[in-house]
């Protein structure tokens, strides 16, 4: 008996991940079809759940979170990791030379990328997680290409320069990063807090992380 009730339990597995499988990809379908007509700061998750005709819309986060097929998203990720560096690449390029400068810079490029673009930057996030064989998901390529370097190279400049006195920079930027991928999940562009507000709290938010000197 016992046997018997593993081996149905182990069907029932299967099952479920199967269906769950089958929802996500179509998702990936509905979104794609929406990548084609809308731009990137038009589309919603909630969106994305109504043209694949889930009901209720809210299930399709439950669907997207975990593991997302390799494949499904590859164009249009690609589009959002282009963007991502480039709006990240101008903020630092633009700003003064000193570490706070850039670091600043940095985080607000992130926030306001995130925030511009925030349904479609949280599926990014979920890709992260994601490794199949040697290949790197688009989540874990944006961290590869240059993001976190990029935070972490300031933040040593900063530390060089003696203005971020944090005894620990590996940790503070991945708090930084942290604080900002965070956002994704809980802002809510209807609530109280404007976008131009919540940036410069994370500025603010940042340059606490690696303490710099000059912060008042």
């Amino acid at each position: 008996m016992p046997l018997v009730l593993d081996t149905l339990a182990h069907v029932d597995r299967i099952a479920a991940r199967a269906a769950l499988q089958q929802r996500r990809a179509e998702l990936y379908r509905a979104a794609a079809d929406l990548f084609v007509d809308l731009r990137l700061d038009e589309i919603s998750l909630r969106d994305i759940a109504a043209h694949a005709g889930m009901e209720p819309v809210e299930s399709a986060r439950d669907y997207l979170a975990g593991t997302l097929e390799r494949d499904a998203w590859e164009v249009p990720l690609s589009v959002l990791v282009d963007e991502f560096f480039r709006v990240i690449n101008s903020a630092v390029a633009n700003a003064g030379p000193s570490a706070e400068e850039r670091l600043s810079a940095l985080v607000r490029g992130t926030m306001s990328y995130y925030l511009r673009y925030q349904t479609s930057a949280l599926l990014l996030r979920y890709r992260t997680i994601m490794r199949v064989g040697e290949r790197f998901s688009i989540g874990e390529q944006v961290v590869e290409r240059g993001a976190s370097q990029l935070f972490g190279e300031i933040i040593q400049q900063g530390v060089r320069e003696g203005v971020f006195r944090t005894p620990f920079p590996a940790d503070a930027r991945r708090s930084i990063e942290a604080a900002g991928t965070a956002a994704l999940e809980w802002y809510d562009h209807a609530g109280p807090v404007p976008p131009d507000e919540l940036i410069e709290r994370y500025v603010r938010v940042s340059l606490a992380t690696v303490e710099f000197t000059g912060l008042r």
